[in-house]
């Protein structure tokens, strides 16, 4: 039995061939385009040029550590899983995904914190604060989902994860209009009451922003869910969750020989 875990390799083909998974990608890479065009008609030029200028600055932050991680944590957990089995690979994703946590936290506290110098001087967008505060907050949550779509991938669940970057691309698109066309009227109200129109623009790009806070949140919870499910199905197909013996024997010699 140890002999059969110590050579089990995980099929990472899953359902979809690697091929059709790379289209349902680029479709829901597609579909992410889409959600900013609906949102010229619905916001206006204003209302655009807030919203897309807090989630230039947002990606900005994420582009600082979040793009690259995913497919390094996934690299390492499925050359852990090949090596040791499960249990350590699981021990991997939840350290992964607890540091990911904590730096995107330090991340949307740093933005938080230079909000009024990036929108006041360098983007002259003063009205867009909303929108980046809100984008903040779906900065962690974003960050979360992109590293748990590359532990999914690293546990054999590629096509699970493009399923859900699909949901991702299809919710926002349905979503970002429909959330942002409420507040921008209420924001109109309040322009008309305080005799400011940039009040609607503010307004309609902070419910643009809540649309993709909203969508993340959802697609990270469905993710997170479906990484139990895979973690929890590789653990009995392992027979339990005893440890490698030969990884056992294997580090007890490099440390007696150290010793020696």
């Amino acid at each position: 039995m140890a002999a059969r875990r110590k050579h089990k390799k995980i099929d990472r083909t899953g359902v979809l061939p690697r091929q059709l998974t790379g289209i349902v990608k680029l479709l829901a890479f597609l579909l992410c385009l889409f959600p900013p065009i609906r949102l010229v008609n619905a916001l206006g030029d204003e209302g655009c040029a807030d919203f897309f200028g807090a989630l230039e600055g947002c990606f900005v932050l994420f582009s600082l550590f979040g793009i690259g991680m995913n497919r390094a944590v996934s690299n390492l957990i499925r050359t852990r899983i090949e090596r040791y089995g499960i249990t350590g690979a699981k021990k991997i994703a939840g350290q992964a995904l607890l540091t990911a946590f904590f730096v995107s936290v330090v991340l949307a506290l740093l933005g938080a914190a230079l909000k009024d110098v990036l929108f006041g001087s360098f983007y002259a967008l003063p009205f867009a604060k909303m929108a980046f505060l809100a984008l903040l907050c779906a900065l962690v949550i974003l960050t979360l989902f992109w590293m748990l779509l590359g532990i999914l991938d690293a546990f054999g669940r590629r096509e699970t994860a493009g399923r859900w970057i699909l949901a991702f691309g299809v919710l926002l698109f349905f979503a970002a209009p429909l959330i942002a066309a409420p507040l921008d009227a209420y924001g109109q109200k309040v322009g008309a009451l305080l005799q400011n129109t940039s009040y609607q623009a503010a307004y309609g790009a902070l419910g643009a922003a809540f649309s993709v806070l909203c969508v993340s949140l959802l697609c990270t919870v469905g993710c997170g869910i479906s990484w139990i499910k895979a973690s929890h199905e590789l653990h009995q197909a392992e027979y339990g969750s005893s440890t490698n013996p030969a990884a056992d024997r294997s580090i007890t010699f490099a440390c007696s020989e150290m010793g020696l």
